[in-house]
C-alpha cells in the first residue's frame, strides 16, 4: 500500500518518509523473527530509496537507522562478518557524503560503538581500539554533536570495563578519566554524566576488589559530589544509593559498625530526600532483606 502510494505520488516527501519509516519498522520485525533474507531485501529497498532521492534527508536517516541496526544484530547474529565490516564503512560513507546531516553521523556513532562491542566479543583488541579512536576523532571533528558524544561515552565506559576484565588498571584509570575530562567539558550533557556515574561505581567496587579502600572511599567521595551538583539527576542519583549500599556490607564486613551505620544513615536521608525514586528506594529495601 505505502510502496504504491509512493510510485504514484512520488513528489510527496510526507509520502516518501512513511514509506521510509514503514520500510525500516518491517526491517525491524524481520530481525526480531530472524528472517535474515528479508532483512536484506528490505535494507536494499532503503538502500534504493535513499538513492532515488539524494536530498531526501529523512530518507537518508531511516537508511542511516538500518544500516546500524544491521550493525547492532543481523550481521553479527549470522556470524557474518565480511557484512559485519561492510555496514560501517557504507555508515561512513554516508555521513562523508552528507557531512553536515546530524542524523546520519548520530547512526555512524551508533554503528561504531555497536561493532566495537563485537569486536572485544571477539577478542580483537586492536579492532575494538582502533574504533574507540574513531568515535575519539568523530567527537573532536564535531564537538557540538551531542549524540556522537554519548556514542564517545558509551565506548569509553564499556572499554573501561574491558580494561579491569583484561587486568589493565592502567587503562581503566586513564578511561575514568577521559571520562571525567568529557563531563567537565560539557556540564549539560546528562548522557556523559550518567556513564560517569556508572564508571566511578564500577572502579568503586573495582577499588574494593583490589583492597585499595582508600580508593573506595575517595571514588564513593566523588559520587556524592556529583550527585550533590546535579540533584535532578536520577541515574547518578542511583548510582551513589549502590555504592552506599555496597560500602555499607563491606564496612560491616570490615567490622567498621560506626561507619556502616553512618553509611545506612546516608542512605536513609537519600530515600527520605527523593521519596518518588525507585531506584534508591530499591537499595535500602535490598539491605532489610540480609539484614
Amino acid at each position: 500500500m505505502l510502496r504504491a502510494l509512493a510510485r504514484a505520488y512520488p513528489d510527496d516527501a510526507a509520502v516518501r518518509d512513511l514509506l521510509a519509516r514503514g520500510l525500516f519498522n518491517t526491517l525491524d520485525h524481520a530481525q526480531a523473527g530472524e528472517d535474515f533474507v528479508r532483512c536484506a531485501a528490505l535494507l536494499d529497498e532503503l538502500r534504493a530509496l535513499a538513492r532515488a532521492y539524494p536530498d531526501d534527508a529523512a530518507v537518508r536517516e531511516w537508511l542511516a537507522k538500518g544500516l546500524s541496526l544491521n550493525t547492532l544484530n543481523d550481521a553479527k547474529a549470522q556470524d557474518d562478518l565480511v557484512r559485519r565490516d561492510a555496514l560501517p564503512d557504507e555508515l561512513r560513507a554516508l555521513a562523508r557524503a552528507y557531512p553536515d546531516d546530524a542524523a546520519v553521523r548520530g547512526e555512524l556513532a551508533r554503528g561504531l560503538f555497536n561493532t566495537l562491542n563485537h569486536a572485544k566479543a571477539e577478542d580483537d583488541l586492536v579492532r575494538r581500539d582502533a574504533l574507540l579512536d574513531e568515535l575519539r576523532a568523530l567527537a573532536r571533528a564535531y564537538p557540538d554533536d551531542a549524540a556522537v558524544r554519548e556514542g564517545l561515552a558509551r565506548g569509553l565506559f564499556n572499554t573501561l570495563n574491558h580494561a579491569k576484565a583484561e587486568d589493565d588498571l592502567a587503562r581503566r584509570d586513564a578511561l575514568l578519566d577521559e571520562l571525567r575530562a568529557l563531563a567537565r567539558a560539557y556540564p549539560d550533557d546528562a548522557a556523559v554524566r550518567n556513564r560517569l556515574g556508572r564508571g566511578l561505581f564500577n572502579t568503586l567496587a573495582h577499588a574494593q576488589a583490589e583492597d585499595d579502600l582508600v580508593r573506595r572511599d575517595a571514588l564513593l567521595d566523588e559520587l556524592r559530589a556529583l550527585a550533590r551538583a546535579y540533584p535532578g539527576d536520577a541515574v547518578v542519583r542511583g548510582e551513589l544509593a549502590r555504592g552506599l549500599f555496597n560500602t555499607l556490607n563491606h564496612a560491616k564486613a570490615e567490622d567498621d559498625l560506626a561507619r556502616r551505620d553512618a553509611l545506612l544513615d546516608e542512605l536513609r536521608a537519600l530515600a527520605r530526600a527523593y521519596p518518588d525514586d525507585a531506584a534508591v528506594r530499591e537499595w535500602l529495601d535490598l539491605l532489610h532483606t540480609l539484614d
